[in-house]
């Protein structure tokens, strides 16, 4: 009598000649080296895929894991999408920093006291841009409460975001509901040329492909004659 194998990796009796207690031995291992071979292959791709979120619903910053030996390991992922403005106050780890030499960093609740203005598309060509600003938008906002840094409810301040030669995709309010809605901050005044910019927070592609759906059918709202913003 024979033995053979079921889809599930099982072994089933089967009519022939009886092998030896050796051979079915090996053969049971090999099938379950089979099994722990997809396993991890499904666990990586299940993983490689995924968003990883903090505790509080916020997306910490997008990774790929991948299997090696017998560890899982982390790999950074710089082509994450990002925003300026977030819903919710993150963690400690999450807040954006700012950048080295940046002098009065502020986080704060704040609304937009306007649309967002864009300043210029991005460089394409690989090279430093030539009489452009900086900055892709600027804005003027309200604060509302400040968490921390120096600074004052009410105040009004102009900031930038968006440089030019960061070539992730990002978002940032821009139907009318968007930008009546409170977000949290982080902005400081960069030291290479005394202008308040804000630092950007990694987003999530879902968070990405829903502010995508939200600006198109706004933008196909306002296309349609006699509509108003």
């Amino acid at each position: 009598m024979s033995m053979v194998l079921d889809l599930a990796g099982n072994f089933l009796r089967a009519s022939g000649n009886v092998n030896s207690r050796r051979r079915l031995t090996c053969r049971s291992w090999f099938a379950r080296s089979l099994r722990a071979v997809a396993f991890f292959t499904m666990l990586f791709v299940s993983i490689a895929s995924g968003e990883v979120l903090a505790t509080n619903g916020l997306p910490r910053q997008p990774v790929s894991l991948f299997i090696h030996g017998s560890g899982i390991h982390k790999v950074s992922n710089d082509q994450s999408p990002i925003s300026y403005f977030s819903d919710r106050m993150p963690d400690d780890a999450d807040l954006p920093r700012a950048p080295d030499g940046a002098t009065g960093v502020v986080v704060a609740r704040v609304r937009l006291r306007e649309a967002s203005v864009y300043l210029g598309g991005r460089d394409q060509s690989g090279e430093a841009p030539k009489d452009q600003p900086k900055d892709i938008f600027f804005t003027r906002i309200k604060i509302s409460d400040v968490l921390r840094g120096d600074a004052s409810a009410g105040q009004t301040l102009d900031v930038r975001f968006g440089q030019r030669g960061d070539k992730r995709r990002l978002i940032y309010p821009y139907t009318p509901d968007q930008r009546d809605r409170e977000y949290i901050v982080v902005m400081y005044v960069d030291a290479s040329d005394g202008r308040r910019r804000l630092a950007p927070f990694p987003i999530t592609e879902f968070q990405y492909s829903q502010w995508e759906i939200e600006q198109s059918a706004y933008t196909r709202l306002r296309g349609k004659a006699g509509s108003r913003e």
